[in-house]
């Protein structure tokens, strides 16, 4: 019985332990209902705050459910804002889309129940390519626009 109890709990501590690994690694994106897995230790150079200001007041205005920004500090200099992401009904994104403009709300990601989850990074390189940081924002730029790189919560 002893070891039946034991097996159990070990089997159970695994189990655990895996779920906790799953989580390692993952940016919250909330309010977003996604999480966002970046290249391996990038992700302590993330953070995310709930987007404001003027361009949120409007997206909200238009439909937008939620919207965070996120911003990656480099190991010297300033941080610089990585990506805007939006969540909204498919029917506000896809309103949005004019093939003779830049997408209003990024690039989309991910749709599923109604809803789109699209992401907009940054146009030009924000750091040198050739230095850490600028090789990292290589790597978080191919990351940003995988869906792969996105968990639904």
């Amino acid at each position: 019985m002893k070891f039946i109890r034991g097996l159990i709990a070990g089997f159970a501590a695994l189990v655990l332990a895996g779920c906790s690994l799953s989580m390692t690694g993952m940016v919250d994106l909330d309010p977003v209902p996604y999480s966002f897995h970046p290249p391996s230790g990038l992700e302590t150079k993330l953070s995310v705050e709930p987007m404001t200001g003027e361009w949120a007041d409007q997206a909200y205005a238009a439909g937008v459910t939620s919207a965070v920004t996120v911003t990656y500090t480099p190991d010297e200099g300033d941080p610089a804002i990585l990506m805007g992401v939006y969540f909204m009904p498919e029917s506000v994104f896809d309103g949005a889309v004019n093939p003779n403009e830049p997408p209003l709300y990024g690039s989309e990601v991910a749709r599923a129940d109604g809803n789109v989850l699209s992401v907009a990074g940054p146009q030009d390189s924000i750091y040198d390519p050739e230095s850490e940081d600028g090789k990292n924002i290589g790597l978080l730029y191919e990351a940003l626009y995988d869906p792969e790189s996105y968990m639904s919560k």
